[in-house]
């Protein structure tokens, strides 16, 4: 019976005589061991000892169990097939008449180890690219401070930003943006040097550590080199995507002594980085603190404008120089804060880009002025389109033809009265997909229209796959028109290659009568400008312009 029960005992267990010649093993140990039980009998329980241990080690194991009886601790061993373990033991003294036994009961305690340390690994890893997360870069730079200190030596703290990340979540989904990401992390690794750490301490964001620097030079070397490295194609499932990255960086001691300190003056520096220079580093300074204040602030004043409905709808005419007729008017987002005033549309609107209040601000500023307009429409007041801009962000948004199209129909704002307008840029991300929505948008009744125009891919060769009425040459080649050869060249072939293929073109930024007459020299359909009109919040009067003046009453 006690054989039987030895046998089958889930707990290894060998019996042994005073020689420690193996008697007899059960069949949990032969699990354990690896080894059959005709392998084992008749051995030495000597070939479980190992290397790790002197001799003397398992000299005094036995003298505590000829003293006390018996002896538990913990050893590590080999299987047969060459792998250690790590296993708890209890060694009995067994004495009888005849001879003395050792009885050795033996849990393998591996299995618990490796759970203990994959858990341990899981603690402070990232799931995705195993890099070392948040809280173990937080163990590592405190300990680099530590020893930089008493080196006498700096520091460096990157925290590396992916450009544009989420556009590429939001329009290839996050299975691509997951790949694209371990992509970047094996990119940053191999740019850093052994013994630099390299953590994800957010969604598109990595940080990394740069322990025993000379000068703040050594940070910036690896800082551009990881950018270079993050400016290269990814290619995910057959699809090229083009990103880029954005590195803010601190030095110790000169930036903080802390890792809070130098983790917050890294991201300051990032922040900088990314509203003023994207694609490049740039190393903290102490006025940061004071920009980044007027971020935050100015963050919760787009916030708070939103919720209260503070941002005003402007609308800056468009001309059609055949008739010299009002043709349409762009609607322009006004934020005006009751104690700064007006803040300008390059300080909020690239915030919201950013942020992603654009989705708010866009939608806002869709139904503001399809309302204005089908109450100016009813009342005679106008007889004209509104183009309405779309952003990157918003043009990728899942449902934005349906979210546009249910607005135009609760204003009562016809879809032949609206066109939408979006940059060239916008529409190269995904081509294939900005083809579906604009058709979308066409077969609803909206007109198309490129904005910015030559700032982009400078290429027309593209709009053939486009369902696109109308190109808007941006404003930077209207005002060199006229002290740049090369500008009036290049807006005369705009205007000419538009029109090979039937698109209509408005030009930006005319504030001169001298660019206006070249423009209609050069059949330019439209356009739009200081010269005529500076944004208003109401458009009602004489929609004509007579020789040289244009009359727009409005406020």
């Amino acid at each position: 019976m006690l054989d039987s029960v030895c046998t089958f005992s889930a707990e290894g267990i060998v019996l042994t005589d005073s020689r420690h010649t193996i008697r007899f093993v059960n069949n949990a140990f032969q699990e354990i061991a690896g080894y059959a039980p005709q392998e084992l009998v008749g051995t030495s329980i000597n070939r479980f000892r190992s290397d790790s241990y002197e001799d003397s080690y398992y000299t005094e194991i036995l003298r505590r169990v000829a003293e006390h009886g018996s002896w538990s601790g913990s050893l590590w061993s080999t299987r047969k097939c060459g792998e250690y373990f790590f296993f708890k033991v209890t060694i009995l003294g067994i004495a009888s008449d005849a001879e003395q036994y050792y009885c050795y009961l033996v849990n393998d305690t591996s299995r618990i180890r490796e759970a203990e340390a994959k858990l341990q690994h899981s603690v402070q890893h990232d799931a995705l690219t195993s890099l070392p997360n948040r809280m173990l870069l937080q163990d590592r730079i405190e300990l680099a401070i530590v020893q930089a200190a008493l080196k006498n030596r700096g520091l460096g703290l990157l925290i590396v930003d992916l450009d544009d990340f989420k556009t590429i979540n939001d329009g290839m989904g996050h299975t691509v943006g997951d790949e694209v990401l371990k992509i970047a992390a094996a990119r940053v690794s191999s740019a850093v040097r052994i013994g630099d750490s390299v953590a994800r301490t957010g969604g598109d964001e990595f940080t990394v550590l740069l322990p025993d620097i000379r000068t703040p030079d050594d940070a910036g070397e690896i800082a551009q080199r990881i950018i270079e490295l993050l400016s290269e194609p990814f290619t995910v499932d057959s699809s090229v995507i083009y990103l880029g990255a954005t590195v803010g960086a601190s030095i110790y001691p000169d930036d903080g002594t802390t890792s809070q300190d130098l983790l917050s003056n890294a991201d300051l520096a990032l922040i900088r980085a990314k509203t003023h220079c994207k694609g490049y580093h740039h190393f903290y300074t102490p006025d940061l603190n004071e920009r980044v204040q007027h971020r935050i602030y100015l963050e919760e004043t787009v916030r708070t404008a939103l919720d209260e409905q503070m941002i005003q709808v402007y609308f800056q005419p468009v001309i059609d120089m055949e008739t010299g007729r009002l043709s349409s008017s762009e609607a322009l987002a006004r934020l005006f804060h009751p104690e700064r005033g007006e803040i300008p549309p390059g300080q909020f609107i690239p915030l919201a880009e950013e942020n992603g209040l654009i989705y708010r601000l866009g939608e806002y500023v869709f139904r503001q002025a399809c309302s204005q307009y089908a109450a100016w429409l009813e009342l005679g007041v106008v007889d004209a389109s509104v183009g309405i801009n779309l952003s990157a962000r918003q043009f990728i948004q899942p449902n934005l033809v349906d979210n546009l199209l249910g607005i135009l129909q609760e204003t009562g704002l016809s879809p032949d009265r609206v066109t939408i307008e979006i940059t060239e840029n916008s529409l190269m991300q995904d081509i294939d997909e900005s083809v579906r929505t604009l058709r979308r948008f066409k077969d609803a009744g909206l007109q198309i229209s490129i904005d910015d125009f030559g700032t982009g891919y400078s290429s027309l060769s593209y709009l053939k796959t486009l369902p696109v009425d109308q190109l808007k040459i941006d404003r930077s080649f209207i005002r060199d028109l006229m002290v740049r050869d090369n500008q009036a060249a290049i807006v005369t072939a705009i205007i000419s290659m538009a029109h090979s293929m039937h698109m209509r073109v408005v030009a930006e930024g005319v504030e001169t009568k001298q660019q206006f007459d070249f423009l209609k020299q050069s059949s330019c359909d439209y356009v739009q400008g200081y010269y005529f009109s500076k944004p208003l919040s109401v458009i009602h009067a004489q929609p004509h312009f007579e020789k040289e003046t244009v009359f727009f009453y409005g406020t």
